[in-house]
């Protein structure tokens, strides 16, 4: 099983998060569309067949790498 991380859009944030994705006919009660960094609050459009839930991570879970760390 994968955890569904997330790193926010914004450079100055860059808030590591959980975010949960369904399809919007789910009902799951999330944000239809959209997600919203749970750090920042900055609103992110997406997918607007998807529901998204998002959750901020333990205090004491790593940091995520720069962009292209992983290469």
């Amino acid at each position: 099983m994968s955890v569904p991380l997330e790193k926010c859009v914004v450079k100055q944030c860059g808030y590591v998060f959980l975010m949960e994705r369904s399809c919007a006919s789910a009902g799951d009660g999330g944000d239809i569309g959209f997600f919203v960094c749970p750090q920042c609050g900055t609103r992110v459009e997406a997918d607007t067949a998807m529901t998204y839930i998002t959750r901020r991570l333990p205090d004491n879970v790593g940091d995520w790498p720069d962009e292209g760390a992983w290469t």
